[in-house]
């Protein structure tokens, strides 16, 4: 038995009627491209920030 399918039967064990899902797996580099995508986002915020301190 996998270890998928235990945890399967444990949960209905311990849990009757509780829905289980389907897992999605994420796009292809998702896990390798995130670090830099957040680091991207936020260094653009802090520009965007600090121009408004600026002009204020």
């Amino acid at each position: 038995m996998s270890p998928e399918d235990n945890i399967s039967e444990e949960l209905k064990n311990i849990a009757p009627g509780f829905p289980l899902k389907e897992s999605i797996d994420p796009p292809a580099g998702y896990f390798e491209s995130f670090p830099d995508d957040v680091l991207n986002r936020w260094k653009k915020e802090v520009s965007t920030d600090s121009k408004k301190d600026y002009m204020e």
